[in-house]
C-alpha cells in the first residue's frame, strides 16, 4: 500500500528545513508587506518638507476617512481603533482606512455571496412545527431559532443523531471509517491544510474513492497558498480525482484583503453524515505534534436530515465564483426520523459580507437566557466588553461560568 502511493503522483511537501523556512513564501510576502509600510513612511516623511501641500493634504484625508466612516456600517469599537490610527498616523493612517473601506471587493464579493445565499434558502426544509415544539421544550430558545432562521436562511431540525467529540483525536477512528464507506459523494471545507501524516491518512482515503467513482471536493482558504501549500496543489489533487478549488488564493502581499477568509470546517459524506467543529487538517489538531502543547478542538457528528443544510452551505460556498453553478438538488438526500434521539438542531453560517453578526447574537443570546452553567472551550479565546459584560452578568445571576483554554497561548 504505501509502496504504490509513492508510486503515484506525490502530494505531500518535504518538510522545512531552517534555510526553506527563511526563504519561504511567508518570509518574501512578509517582507514585501513590510517594504509597503517603509515606502509609505519615507514618502510621508519626504512630502513633509512641503509643510503647505503636506497640511492640505493631512486635512483632506482625515476629513475624507471621517465621512467614510460617518456612513459606515461598522462597531463602535471598529471605529474608535481606526480614529487612533489616523491620529497618530495622519495621512498614512487616513490613506490605509480609505483603501480598505472604498476598496471595490467586498462589495462584488457581497453580491457573489448574496446570490449563492438566496439559492440555498429556496432549496432549504423548513418546518415551522419544529420551532413550534422547541417551544414546548424549551421556550428559552424559541427566539435564537427564529432569529437563526430569519437572519440566516436555516432551518431547525429535531431529532438527528449527534456524536460528540471532545479532541480531534478522539473523533479520528470514526471520521477515516465513515470517509471509507462513502459511495456518492465527500466534500470537505477547511481553514488550515498542513502537511503530515494526518492530511497523508486522508488523502490516501481521498485517493482510493476517487478511483471507485466517488466524487470528491476539497475546498480550502487561500490563505494556504502562503503558509502552507503550493499554487499548484489543487492541480496535482486534480491528477488523482480531487477536484479542489481555493477560496481567495493569496497571491499578492497587499493588506487590504487579509480578513476576508473563510475558517469553515466542515466535512460531509454522501449527504448523512457531517463533521463539523474547531479541527483543521495538521497534526496539531489531533496532537500528532504538540506545537502549542495539548490541542483541543472539539467535532461533532451529525446525522439526518440536517445534513442536507450543511452540504447548501458547502455547495454555495463551492459555487461562489461558478459560471455554471451545480445543481444543487442533486445532493440532498432524504433521510429517517430517529425515534430514540430527542434534540433540535439548526446548522448556519456566517459571513463577513453582511451587516449582522450572527454568531455573536447567537453565543450573547444563549449566554443571557443561561440558567444552571455555561461552559466556554476555546484555543482561541478573545472577548470584547460587551461579551464580558454578559458573562459576569451570567456569573452574578448565579450561573456556573467556566471557560477552558490552553496553557501556552496562541
Amino acid at each position: 500500500m504505501q509502496g504504490r502511493m509513492k508510486k503515484e503522483v506525490n502530494l505531500n511537501i518535504k518538510r522545512r528545513g531552517i534555510l526553506s523556512r527563511i526563504f519561504s513564501r511567508a518570509t518574501l510576502f512578509s517582507l514585501l508587506f513590510l517594504a509597503q509600510i517603509v515606502l509609505v513612511i519615507l514618502f510621508a516623511v519626504e512630502f513633509a518638507h512641503y509643510y503647505q501641500v503636506y497640511y492640505w493634504l493631512d486635512v483632506i484625508f482625515r476629513l475624507a476617512a471621517l465621512i467614510v466612516m460617518l456612513f459606515k456600517k461598522s462597531e463602535t469599537p471598529y471605529k474608535v481603533t481606526w480614529l487612533i490610527i489616523i491620529t497618530l498616523f495622519s495621512i498614512l493612517g487616513a490613506a490605509i482606512y480609505l483603501l480598505i473601506s472604498l476598496d471595490s471587493f467586498p462589495y462584488r464579493m457581497r453580491r457573489r455571496i448574496k446570490r449563492q445565499e438566496y439559492d440555498i434558502s429556496n432549496l432549504q426544509t423548513f418546518n415551522p412545527q419544529n420551532i413550534k415544539d422547541l417551544d414546548k421544550v424549551d421556550s428559552r430558545y424559541t427566539g435564537v431559532a427564529n432569529y437563526i432562521s430569519y437572519s440566516g436562511a436555516a432551518p431547525t431540525f429535531k431529532n438527528n443523531p449527534l456524536t460528540y467529540y471532545e479532541s480531534g483525536e478522539a473523533s479520528l477512528h470514526d471520521f477515516l471509517n465513515d470517509l471509507k464507506k462513502a459511495k456518492k459523494f465527500i466534500f470537505l471545507e477547511l481553514f488550515i491544510v498542513k502537511q503530515g501524516t494526518f492530511l497523508q491518512e486522508i488523502l490516501a482515503v481521498l485517493r482510493e474513492k476517487a478511483k471507485e467513482g466517488v466524487e470528491v471536493k476539497f475546498l480550502y482558504d487561500g490563505f494556504n497558498a502562503m503558509l502552507s501549500l503550493p499554487f499548484s496543489y489543487p492541480k496535482r489533487l486534480a491528477k488523482v480525482g480531487i477536484e479542489t478549488r481555493v477560496f481567495l488564493p493569496q497571491k499578492t502581499p497587499f493588506f487590504h484583503r487579509e480578513s476576508y477568509r473563510s475558517h469553515r470546517k466542515s466535512v460531509i459524506i454522501d449527504g448523512r453524515i457531517a463533521y463539523v467543529g474547531g479541527v483543521n487538517i495538521g497534526d496539531e489538531y489531533v496532537n500528532r505534534i504538540r506545537r502549542f502543547g495539548y490541542w483541543k478542538d472539539a467535532m461533532l457528528r451529525v446525522e439526518g436530515d440536517s445534513v442536507n443544510s450543511i452540504t447548501l452551505t458547502f455547495l454555495g460556498m463551492w459555487d461562489h465564483k461558478a459560471k455554471n453553478p451545480l445543481d444543487k438538488k442533486n445532493y440532498l438526500v432524504k433521510t429517517r426520523k430517529d425515534r430514540h434521539t430527542k434534540n433540535f438542531v439548526i446548522p448556519y453560517s456566517d459571513s463577513p459580507f453582511d451587516d449582522e453578526r450572527m454568531g455573536f447574537n447567537v453565543y450573547l443570546e444563549i449566554i443571557n437566557k443561561a440558567v444552571d452553567y455555561v461552559y466556554i472551550s476555546s484555543p482561541y479565546l478573545v472577548l470584547d466588553s460587551e461579551f464580558i459584560k454578559a458573562l459576569r452578568y451570567a456569573s452574578k445571576r448565579g450561573v456556573d461560568v467556566r471557560i477552558l483554554v490552553p496553557s501556552i497561548p496562541r
